[in-house]
């Protein structure tokens, strides 16, 4: 059988057609109104990680790298992917559909305005989810005085200057406390690996990599180099 249509195949479109799209391209930001689904647990610790004050992101809806100028967690990606962990890549559909956080239901490609209207607004940090008497919070607070995005990013500019070498020695402490932190919490403390990237952000050695630097170690000791030259 044969059905007609009026609508011509070039017409905008006007509602979703599941083309998993843009869930493909990273998974939302938490809203303060997102507080329920996080109470319910049907989002947890787990599926989540930290963007910090200063570290550069891509930010979807003006579709550019810059600093953060805020807090905001999100939720990850599969690994190796940014595609939303929630996503269902055969169905094309979303596991937690009807309980999807509030960016989710406000975007739609075809319009982009009810997005755009809430998209920095409200959003959730990872010290509205931690209260200040969770025994974890004061490693979450020296790890944010200690490693600062905005403090790493200054150490950075200072690579070209006659401080270069200090410089670098204090990007390379801040890589080696963050790594004996994050060891120890979960060593001794019995923290789970899943859940550091939520309580203290993306490891600085994955956001050195923004900066065109990696971290290597050589002969048991940490060096900083551009991406891609071997020592």
């Amino acid at each position: 059988m044969t059905v007609n249509s009026s609508k011509s195949p070039d017409a905008p479109r006007t509602s979703c057609i599941q083309c998993g799209s843009c869930c493909t391209k990273g998974g939302p930001a938490l809203h303060k109104q997102d507080m329920d689904i996080m109470r319910r647990g049907v989002i947890m610790p787990q599926h989540l990680f930290s963007l910090r004050v200063g570290e550069k992101v891509y930010e979807n809806v003006v579709g550019a790298v810059a600093p953060s100028r805020e807090e905001m967690v999100k939720i990850k990606g599969k690994p190796g992917s940014w595609i939303c962990l929630f996503f269902n890549e055969e169905e094309k559909n979303c596991g937690i559909y009807q309980d999807r956080p509030m960016e989710c239901q406000a975007l739609a490609c075809w319009d982009t305005s009810a997005i755009e209207a809430v998209y920095a607004k409200d959003r959730l940090t990872r010290f509205d989810l931690v209260g200040p008497q969770d025994a974890v919070r004061k490693f979450m607070d020296a790890h944010e005085k200690r490693c600062s995005h905005r403090e790493m990013a200054r150490l950075i500019g200072l690579l070209s200057s006659e401080q270069a070498e200090k410089a670098a020695n204090q990007i390379l402490d801040m890589v080696l406390y963050e790594n004996d932190m994050r060891a120890m919490l979960v060593q001794k403390a019995g923290l789970k690996n899943e859940h550091l990237d939520f309580l203290f952000g993306r490891p600085l050695q994955e956001a050195l990599k923004g900066y065109g630097l990696e971290v290597k170690n050589i002969r048991g000791k940490l060096a900083l180099f551009p991406v891609g030259n071997n020592p």
